[in-house]
């Protein structure tokens, strides 16, 4: 589906009248720069029809507005095989590294020797599930530290993790690299803490969800 901006989704059982629907989905970001997807709409139907819902079926409900997404280059794609990579099952309440893979487009090369000018990553864990619980990710550690590791080389790039941008639905990191990053190269991103007197990591969600992670 991807480059391609319509999708229809049926399927759905008989709904009592005043019914509120939550549709999640995940989607691929297009392969060529855009500025904005420019006017779409979102379609209800009663009913189906084998020829074309949008033209023959019921309309029950009918929104038309801008969607100003822009998407300004494909380097910071996330690998479509993007997992957390934990051996064990996670656990209410786990506290431990936080890890994610990402493969760029796009060598990064760096302008200068200045931290910075390789590049960034950031991230927001959110701190409610996406059914709006609360008990999720938890504050971050007073003393971060991160790490960028080559599967491929089983090379480890220096890096930096601040808390940055947190908001009351998450709390944002971000992550400098202070070396170049390879193309088309799988890498292991970590973040945990650096403490020394407790369990080192991020504090996981305390109450059993699914939970929403940027990048």
């Amino acid at each position: 589906m991807q480059n391609s901006y319509s999708w229809i989704i049926t399927g759905f059982d008989t709904l009592p009248a005043g019914s509120q629907v939550v549709i999640y989905g995940i989607i691929d970001f297009p392969t060529v720069p855009v500025n904005t997807l420019g006017m779409g709409y979102i379609c209800t139907y009663s009913n189906q029809d084998a020829t074309s819902a949008f033209n023959n079926a019921k309309t029950i409900d009918y929104l038309n507005t801008n969607f100003p997404m822009q998407v300004q280059n494909t380097t910071w794609n996330v690998d479509e095989n993007m997992v957390m990579l934990q051996t064990a099952p996670l656990r209410v309440g786990f506290v431990g590294d936080f890890r994610f893979m990402v493969n760029f487009d796009t060598t990064f090369t760096c302008t200068s020797f200045t931290l910075g000018s390789c590049g960034w990553i950031y991230i927001n864990l959110y701190r409610k599930s996406i059914s709006g619980n609360s008990g999720g990710f938890g504050a971050p550690p007073a003393t971060l530290v991160c790490t960028i590791f080559n599967l491929v080389t089983l090379i480890k790039y220096g890096c930096q993790v601040g808390n940055y941008g947190s908001t009351s639905n998450y709390y944002g990191y971000k992550i400098t690299s202070y070396e170049a990053l390879p193309a088309n190269t799988n890498l292991e991103v970590t973040i945990t803490s650096l403490l020394g007197s407790q369990t080192e990591g991020l504090v996981f969600p305390t109450s059993v969800g699914v939970y929403k992670t940027e990048i």
